[in-house]
């Protein structure tokens, strides 16, 4: 069970593109005609747009991820999992983001700051942990992406993996009141 905690709190990195052996295998290929080809995909990240960025830090600050995790190996159902966003900030050096999460998971309810990379697929982003080493947890490595209020992913601490899911509730506005009607009653 602590294993997951500090699993959970991996979650956030980004991953995309083809792995090296694809792209070799594409480059040695023999060609046919430039019609039947089809056009390679980009290895190479783009620069997200500030407004993304921006966009994703509201989003996920205050926010709730709530789902289930499976454990792969194991013929058990799905477990919930749990975690508020309490901030995420986009950092100045590269793809880093700071991410501190609550996690409530058993009889721990701990907040763990953490530093990852997260890059864009297009306009989704996806955090991406690998091999994070938590000292007193063990090491960690994640593959998260968040579409469409979900979010979803794989995760491994030390030789246990998974797959984990859910939906992403957004924070709520302090006073809703005072948002739709200026405060009045």
């Amino acid at each position: 069970m602590f294993k997951r905690i500090v699993c959970l709190a991996c979650v956030w990195v980004l991953w995309f593109g083809l792995d090296a052996s694809m792209v070799e295998a594409q480059e040695t290929a023999p060609t046919t005609s430039p019609a039947a080809q089809p056009e390679a995909a980009s290895t190479e990240a783009t620069a997200p747009d500030p407004e993304l960025i921006s966009k994703f830090e509201k989003y996920l600050s205050g926010a709730t991820l709530k789902g289930r995790y499976t454990v792969l190996g194991k013929d058990v159902p799905p477990a919930d999992e749990e975690y508020t966003i309490q901030s995420a900030k986009k950092l100045p050096e590269g793809d880093l983001w700071l991410i501190e999460a609550r996690i409530k998971y058993g009889k721990w309810d701990v907040t763990v700051p953490i530093t990852v990379p997260i890059k864009w697929a297009d306009k989704t982003p996806v955090i991406t942990v690998e091999k994070l080493t938590i000292p007193g947890m063990g090491t960690f490595s994640a593959r998260v992406l968040f579409n469409n209020e979900m979010y979803s992913g794989t995760w491994s601490h030390d030789d246990v993996k998974g797959q984990l899911f859910g939906q992403v509730i957004p924070a709520k506005p302090e006073n809703p009141e005072s948002a739709v009607d200026g405060g009045r009653k």
